[in-house]
């Protein structure tokens, strides 16, 4: 609460489990979106995200109430700071899809048949398991944000360089076709981030 007045948006990059670090972040949070892997994984991961929200919010809840019964003097000393409704806390705003590398025979890309099926999963597991926590005003066909492109080589070397993706020249090794890999994450972050910003204007008032 002390950091309101400095920023409009502060975004927390969590790894993909439910530790007790990652439970406490996604709790404290007014929204989340999730990337997804194409893997078994992720739709697991999604069921499980979706189960603890809802056991944490009715949990939440029936304290809260508890607390009103028995404490209401005492909890207007924190008016502003505890939620008076689990539905205000970690909303869902958007997932994103991890492309997986397809192959190439006689000069055409070819899918893959294994990642397609986990692929049409994906918007349905989402649909089925996160709606619930959907942020208002928001449709469940707006919540793909966009599908991240594969990187390749880039990754290793912007970690090997210890600098961003998007300012790798040739001085870190950058060269021949990642020039292109390096554009193509420029427009996807740059769309990304449109489609994340939409989302949040249409549920809370951002000043960007």
């Amino acid at each position: 609460m002390h950091l309101k007045s400095q920023y409009d948006l502060i975004i927390y990059d969590v790894g993909p489990s439910l530790g007790a670090l990652n439970r406490s972040i996604l709790i404290g949070s007014d929204y989340f979106l999730a990337p997804m892997g194409c893997d078994i994984f992720s739709l697991i991961g999604i069921q499980n995200i979706a189960d603890w929200i809802a056991q944490w919010r009715g949990d939440y809840d029936q304290a809260y109430a508890r607390v009103i019964s028995n404490h209401e003097a005492t909890l207007q000393e924190y008016a502003g700071e505890v939620r008076a409704s689990s539905s205000l806390m970690s909303r869902f705003v958007g997932y994103t899809v991890q492309q997986y590398i397809t192959k190439t025979i006689r000069d055409q890309k070819r899918a893959t048949a294994a990642y397609e099926a986990i692929l049409k999963k994906i918007p349905n597991e989402i649909a089925t398991s996160l709606k619930p926590f959907m942020a208002p005003r928001l449709a469940v066909e707006e919540v793909r944000l966009g599908d991240v492109p594969h990187m390749f080589s880039l990754v290793p070397l912007a970690q090997t360089a210890h600098t961003p993706i998007h300012k790798l020249t040739g001085r870190e090794g950058l060269s021949g076709g990642q020039y292109q890999q390096q554009e193509q994450y420029r427009r996807f972050i740059g769309e990304l981030t449109a489609s994340l910003m939409r989302n949040l204007r249409r549920t809370v008032e951002i000043r960007v």
